[in-house]
Formats: structure tokens, C-alpha cells, sequence
């Protein structure tokens, strides 16, 4: 198995994540791993284990093209 062929599989299972606000797209995080809705927050963790903790909701997700969409509470 290649170098290339494991970033490959490992770039497919990144989202990028946007906060929803007013009709305006705010871009959170590149490169999401990890996500948890827990008590009205939703936890958010990249590929380098920064990570971001919001007063949210999931609004939708498009799989397709790897992107997460949250609404403010």
C-alpha cells in the first residue's frame, strides 16, 4: 500500500465544519475528525487535536462533499 493511497483514505474521512448565522457561512474547521452533540454544545476535534466547543446544533451534513453545518442555539 502507498504513501499516497493512505493520505488519500485518510483525507476522505475529513469535514470541513461551518457555522450557519444570519444566511453568512462562517468556516470553523478544516480537516474535522471528531464531532460530539452533547447538553446543547457540539465538540468539534481536527486531525491535529485542536479542538473547539460551541453553543450549537447540527443544521444538516453533506457527505459528499465533507461538510458540516451547525446552527448557533
Amino acid at each position: 500500500m502507498s504513501f499516497h493511497y493512505l493520505l488519500r483514505v485518510i483525507e476522505m474521512c475529513q469535514s470541513k465544519v461551518f457555522l450557519e448565522e444570519n444566511g453568512v457561512e462562517k468556516k470553523l474547521m478544516d480537516d474535522c475528525v471528531f464531532l460530539k452533540v452533547e447538553n446543547g454544545k457540539v465538540y468539534i476535534q481536527d486531525i491535529l487535536n485542536n479542538k473547539k466547543v460551541l453553543k450549537a446544533e447540527i443544521s444538516h451534513i453533506n457527505f459528499l462533499n465533507h461538510k458540516i453545518y451547525l446552527k448557533p442555539l
